[in-house]
This record gives C-alpha cells, sequence and structure tokens, in this order.
C-alpha cells in the first residue's frame, strides 16, 4: 500500500533495482540493490485531482508501474450577500415622491396661471389701452351684495350695477351760472358744475345738497340732471350747522326721487356706494367702499385764521370722494340713501365722511312744517378738548369756547371766550355739543355747567349758567 499523501504534494518515484538472467546464478556476491531515484515533476492539478505515478524494476527485469490520483476538494468562493437592498427601495420611493411632486407642482401652476396670471395680463393690457375688453368680465364676478327685505318683505340681491342703473336718474350735479365774455359771442352765460344732489321729494321739486356748495348768496345756481336738462333753482333753504341744504327747482317734471334709509341700522364693513360729479367735470361717477366708521368727529375750518366747525356723529367711508362730490349721496346696496358726502382728506388717501341722513329727515320734517328750518341756537364757537389735551394743558375735558356771538343767548347768559362746557343740563360733554343743542327745544331755559379759569391763577372753578335757547337767524 502506498503512504498516504496530502494534497498539493509532490511524490517521488521509488528507486528500482534491475537483476540481468546472466547474474542469475552467479555467485553471490553482497551486493547491494541498486535504486535509480527518478524524480517525476510536480503535475499541475487538473480540476480538483493531483496524478503522481511510482517506476519500480526489479532484478528479473520487470517493471513495476504504480499510479496514484489524489483528488483535492474544490474550493468554492464565499458566498457574497446582496447589498443594498434597503437603499434600493428608499431611492425608488424618493423618485416616486419626486415625480408626484412634480406633477402637483405642475397642475398648481396651470391652474394659477389659468386663474390668475393670465386674467391680469389682460387686465393689465386693456388698462394701459394695449388691448380691447371690459376689465369688469376678465376672472371675475361682478360683487353681489345682500340687502334687507325690501318693502314687500321678500329679499333681494342687488349688484353694485343694478344699483347705480337704479338710482343715477336721481343724481343731479350743481352748477353756478356765471355771465362773461367770449371773443365770436360777445356776452355769454356760462354754467359750471360744483357739487352734487339727490332727488328726495319729486312732486315738490326738492333736492339734497350740502350748503357749503351754496353758501354764496348771490350765486345763481342751477340744477343739471343725468340727462344734461337744466332746471331752475327758485329757492334755497341753508342749515349752516349740520351743512345742508335743500334746493327746490321750479320744473318738477319726470323728477325720480331716491328712497331715504335709516343712518342708526348701518355696520361697519357694510359695503356702500358713492355717486357725485367729482372736479365738476365727470357727472356720474361711481366709487364703491365701505362703512369705516361710525360716530367720527369732524373738524373743518376755512384757512389757518378760519373758524372752526366741528361735525359729530358722522360716517366715515374708504369710498373716494373728490371735490365736486359734495352733496352727492352714500348709497346702501339696497340703493337707499344712508348718507350725504360733505367732507374728505387732504393729507390721507380713502378717508371721507358723510352727513347721516337721519338729520337731512328730521330737517325734512321741519321745513314740511314751517317752510323753513328751526335750528336750536345759543351762539357759540367752540372746539373740544380732549383728555390728553386736558391734561397737557392744565385744563378740563368739555368744549372749549373760542367765541360768543355778541347779543346771543350764550353772551346773554354771561359764557365768555375762554370757558370750558363740561355739562349741558343733565348731559355729560365727552364728544361734542352740536347733536346735544340741537335736540333742545327753542325757547327752552337749560342749565350749562362751565369750567372757568380764576384770574391770575391756572386753577379754575365751575359756573352754572342758565341760557335760553333761542331759534337760530336765517341766513
Amino acid at each position: 500500500m502506498s503512504p498516504s499523501l496530502d494534497k498539493n504534494q509532490s511524490v517521488s518515484v521509488a528507486t528500482t533495482k534491475v537483476v540481468s538472467d546472466d547474474q542469475k546464478y552467479a555467485p553471490k556476491k553482497k551486493k547491494r540493490m541498486k535504486r535509480t531515484k527518478v524524480e517525476s515533476s510536480t503535475l499541475p492539478p487538473i480540476g480538483d485531482s493531483t496524478v503522481s505515478t511510482t517506476v519500480e524494476s526489479t532484478p528479473s527485469g520487470t517493471v513495476n508501474t504504480t499510479t496514484t490520483t489524489v483528488s483535492t476538494p474544490v474550493q468554492q468562493p464565499p458566498v457574497q450577500k446582496k447589498k443594498g437592498s434597503l437603499f434600493g427601495s428608499i431611492w425608488l420611493f424618493i423618485k416616486i415622491f419626486l415625480v408626484v411632486s412634480l406633477a402637483g407642482l405642475m397642475i398648481l401652476f396651470g391652474y394659477l396661471f389659468g386663474t390668475k396670471i393670465v386674467p391680469e395680463i389682460n387686465r393689465w393690457l386693456i388698462d394701459h389701452n394695449f388691448i380691447e375688453g371690459d376689465t369688469n368680465n376678465i376672472g371675475v364676478n361682478p360683487p353681489q351684495i345682500v340687502v334687507t327685505p325690501d318693502e314687500n318683505g321678500k329679499n333681494s340681491a342687488l349688484t353694485i350695477p343694478d344699483v347705480v342703473k337704479q338710482v343715477s336718474p336721481a343724481v343731479v350735479s350743481i352748477a353756478v351760472s356765471n355771465a362773461s365774455l367770449d371773443e365770436g359771442s360777445g356776452v355769454v352765460q356760462e354754467s359750471d358744475k360744483i357739487g352734487t344732489g339727490f332727488i328726495v321729494d319729486a312732486q315738490n321739486g326738492i333736492i339734497v345738497t350740502n350748503q357749503h356748495v351754496v353758501s354764496n348768496l348771490n350765486g345763481q345756481y342751477q340744477v343739471v340732471t343725468q340727462d344734461d336738462k337744466i332746471l331752475t333753482v327758485s329757492k334755497i333753504v341753508r342749515d349752516s350747522t349740520n351743512d345742508i341744504a335743500l334746493v327746490i327747482v321750479e320744473d318738477k317734471s319726470s323728477l325720480r326721487a331716491l328712497q331715504l334709509g335709516d343712518s342708526e341700522k348701518i355696520n361697519v364693513g357694510e359695503t356702500v356706494i358713492a355717486i357725485g360729479t367729482p372736479l365738476g367735470q365727470y357727472p356720474g361717477s361711481v366709487t364703491v367702499g365701505v362703512v369705516s366708521g361710525l360716530g367720527r368727529t369732524v373738524r373743518t375750518s376755512g384757512g389757518f385764521w378760519g373758524v372752526v366747525k366741528e361735525y359729530e356723529n358722522v360716517i366715515q367711508t374708504d369710498a373716494a370722494v373728490n371735490p365736486g362730490n359734495s352733496g352727492g349721496p352714500l348709497l346702501n346696496g339696497n340703493g337707499q340713501v344712508i348718507g350725504v358726502n360733505f367732507a374728505t382728506t387732504g393729507g390721507a388717501d380713502n378717508i371721507s365722511f358723510a352727513l347721516p341722513i337721519n338729520v337731512v329727515k328730521t330737517r325734512l320734517a321741519e321745513y314740511a312744517q314751517y317752510g323753513r328750518f328751526r335750528n336750536a341756537y345759543v351762539g357759540i364757537n367752540y372746539a373740544m378738548v380732549t383728555p390728553r389735551e386736558a391734561q397737557l394743558y392744565g385744563v378740563v375735558q368739555g368744549a372749549f369756547v373760542r367765541g360768543v356771538v355778541s347779543g346771543s343767548p350764550a353772551a346773554v347768559a354771561g359764557i365768555k371766550p375762554g370757558d370750558i362746557i363740561i355739562k349741558i343740563g343733565a348731559t355729560k360733554v365727552t364728544t361734542g355739543i352740536g347733536d346735544v343743542i340741537q335736540r333742545l327745544r327753542i325757547d327752552q331755559e337749560v342749565d350749562f355747567t362751565v369750567w372757568r379759569q380764576k384770574d391770575g391763577s391756572r386753577d379754575g372753578e365751575e359756573v352754572v349758567v342758565k341760557v335760553k335757547v333761542s331759534e337760530a337767524p336765517l341766513n
């Protein structure tokens, strides 16, 4: 048996002893067997086996050959685990997310482009006369106004164009007629529009406007209708306290009156519409806004040294009111008049004021009964002192008397310039006294409590005087 071999080990060929026939019977000599050592080259492994060959010669000449094959186990490469399977799932999720997000962004951009960007571009092009069209129909619908129930108790919804179409025939321009010289015609009569008015009584030809629009007692005023018809003015009744005037025209045919609302029932934020003749050039102009505030107090004057007048409980709006709009109606969504536009601000935008229509309704009732306005009158010019001003000047809050009309009820009662009226009857003066005085009855005696500064001292004392209210003199 061959000795065992290690794998990949070379096998040597054993030495062979050869004896010829002639030497078979020869005397025996002690000879050593000659071994021939033949190294077989190491055979390269074939597949997974190693082959070894041994050749041995015997004395008789026989050659024995032995071949040994050693199998070497095939070394399998290590099994590698697949890597990146989790990473691949995450990357697939990210790709799906990006695709879906991109598709969503494209849909959103398409929506915005179609509903926002394109209409704005078209509107800009139309506004700048690059193309023709109607900006009211680009991307938006006309604003809808939900109004209060009508006289029949049925709810109705009017758009702003509906309201304008309904009320415009009753809105007029106030003009003043002047004589001038023309090179070709000589003496001509010109009519300049200076304000706005609105018809409140078609049967009697009564038109409401502001007193400051027709303040010139010697002016020759005219009324111009929506269809440019000129109406002759027969009478003007003025209320300088509330800046209200009634213009009565002779021609009462084809007049249409507006419906008067209730200024006590309006709310801040309510949609309002103003119609007028801004700058005296654009009759029937419409502006839209909201009620910005209620119960405002507004001071006006005719100049730096002019007499300051204060109007209380007025309506603030952001609807554009320009010179020429004075006397025009401020309307609610139902086409009812809730105010008379009378003032705007010179140093700010979108701040205008309207007199409450309820004041006008009271004056209309007085005119219907007496044929004139009967205003309660005490004969003072005043300005309100706020709590901050009172603290700053070391006085009290109230109505600071700037002047007293000679011979007036206030002068007769002993009220002096510099007095501060702090109470009228039982009413404490905090926001103004115009409304308080107008609620007094003519010929009524009322206690006025005033704060009066002591001579030579900054201290003051309260003094109570009795004022007999009279009717305001006619303008």
